[in-house]
């Protein structure tokens, strides 16, 4: 209860609720737009109405007639509605509850209230807390190592889960699904292998931290004896039901894997599947299904990635997608002007000279602007700084350092032990800014993070939509930097 007693209304219990209330259709006035009132269309013994909820959670430990009042007027102007529910997780004095009840009676609709242990039961059923320590739970698995048995699915996995069992009916054998950073597409992979009755599973990705979030995935659905994770190429020999590995290992060691080995298999971030280690796989391999993962399915190179998966996308949504149906959080944009002139710096056609870069943004200058800034914007945020080459990663975070904010350096080089020990620091609040180099580009989901900071040219707008999808999902955030 104590947990739930410190969730904010507007940050963390509005968006727990939008997440497990999905509007079944046009609602009048979408999430919120009615003023301190979240509206939704559920369904409510067995029909479709619209509900209108009151929420009232840490900044209203005491919940008076007074900070419902002007809610509750307002649940008469929405027409049309059938189901009202008043939320808290404090005290709420008997005269407010006799308030929103007597409105809700005049007004000839049913109504609901739920106190901190119904919200608390709630949001353990639905998969957000913990049962054991209350904890957030995060890519299917508590820190404590509790894995919920009942996790919702959002309305982008439903429907791409309800496309891929059509394809399956069809007897396709292959499809690409083009989903938003963050809106759970490896959680859509494991629940269709599961549905696919796969005998040999194959996830393939090129980071670690890709893979971190994959295993946890694919333990949640099919339980961690089933799931074994390849770091030596000998024991590809010996598959499990689950196999999770990355492109580079099974490159070296393609030539080993018998063809028929594996009859599903999933590829993430499958913009790479055009590179020559990726067809080399696909060429020895022969899977009954292969199933294509991307946020951003078009290359800077041009190659068509469709052809690969017989050109079947079986869906297709954008980041503004995730934003509207309540996925992801929404985003504040800010663009500061500085007086680089990029045209100076020597390009190659895919990425801007390092050394031409490091004279142009190494400056002290832009340096205390960079510090200015993320005081003004986002100080205190869990953030990712995005530099543009090690030299330039070190010298932002002494820069921080040097005005007391906590920071460490996160490197392609970094020891996978370090990664997993800067990660959790991050996490829990030790190291405040992360300052990144060519790694933590695509692919791996942060909730706890607030802001970005990108201090280099992005090479392409695929680069950019994936690090901001990857921060966008903390939706217990009203809004990312």
């Amino acid at each position: 209860m104590t947990a739930v007693k410190q969730l904010y209304e507007r940050e963390e219990l509005e968006p727990f609720l939008r997440s497990i209330l999905t509007d079944v259709g046009d609602t009048p006035h979408g999430p919120s737009e009615v003023v301190d009132i979240l509206t939704h269309k559920l369904i409510y013994r067995g029909s479709p109405v619209l509900c209108g909820v009151i929420l009232k959670g840490r900044s209203f430990p005491t919940v008076r007639p007074k900070d419902v009042a002007h809610q509750i007027y307002r649940l008469e102007k929405i027409s049309g509605l059938k189901l009202a529910i008043l939320g808290y997780s404090g005290t709420i004095l008997d005269a407010a509850k006799e308030q929103f009840c007597s409105t809700a009676s005049r007004l000839g609709c049913a109504y609901a209230l739920l106190d901190s242990v119904e919200l608390a039961r709630l949001f353990i059923a639905y998969g957000f807390l913990c049962p054991r320590d209350a904890q957030r739970i995060a890519a299917a698995r508590c820190k404590c190592g509790y894995s919920p048995s009942h996790r919702i699915l959002n309305v982008l996995q439903d429907e791409t889960l309800r496309e891929l069992k059509e394809a399956h009916r069809l007897g396709q054998a292959a499809g690409l699904v083009v989903l938003p950073p963050g809106s759970g597409k490896t959680r859509i992979a494991a629940e269709d292998a599961k549905f696919s009755h796969g005998e040999h599973i194959l996830y393939v990705a090129h980071t670690h931290e890709i893979l971190d979030v994959a295993q946890s995935e694919f333990e949640a659905v099919f339980g961690a004896a089933e799931v074994k994770r390849h770091i030596r190429g000998g024991s590809l020999r010996h598959p499990a039901m689950v196999n999770i590995t990355t492109i580079q290992l099974l490159h070296e060691n393609v030539d080993h894997i018998p063809h028929n080995v594996f009859d599903y298999i999933v590829i993430d971030e499958f913009h790479h599947a055009a590179a020559s280690s990726y067809r080399r796989l696909l060429d020895r391999l022969h899977p009954k299904f292969l199933l294509g993962l991307t946020a951003t399915p078009f290359r800077g190179d041009r190659q068509d990635i469709l052809q690969i998966c017989g050109n079947n996308v079986l869906v297709n949504y954008e980041l503004r997608s995730g934003i509207d149906t309540g996925i992801l959080a929404p985003y504040h944009y800010y663009g500061c002007f500085d007086n680089v002139d990029y045209t100076r710096i020597r390009h190659n056609g895919s990425r801007y000279d390092i050394r031409d870069l490091e004279k142009a943004l190494i400056v002290p200058e832009r340096d205390a602007a960079i510090v200015q800034k993320w005081m003004d914007l986002a100080e205190g945020k869990p953030t990712l700084a995005f530099c543009c080459s090690h030299r330039h990663a070190n010298r932002v975070s002494t820069r921080l350092q040097e005005h007391g904010i906590s920071t460490a350096v996160y490197l392609s080089e970094t020891s996978q032990n370090e990664r997993r020990k800067l990660l959790e620091q991050h996490k829990e609040g030790d190291v405040r800014v992360l300052c990144v180099v060519d790694v933590l580009n695509e692919g791996a989901d942060f909730p706890h993070v607030e802001c970005l900071l990108f201090l280099r040219p992005l090479s392409r707008s695929g680069f950019f939509t994936s690090n901001l999808g990857e921060d966008c999902v903390d939706m217990s955030a009203s809004h990312i930097v």
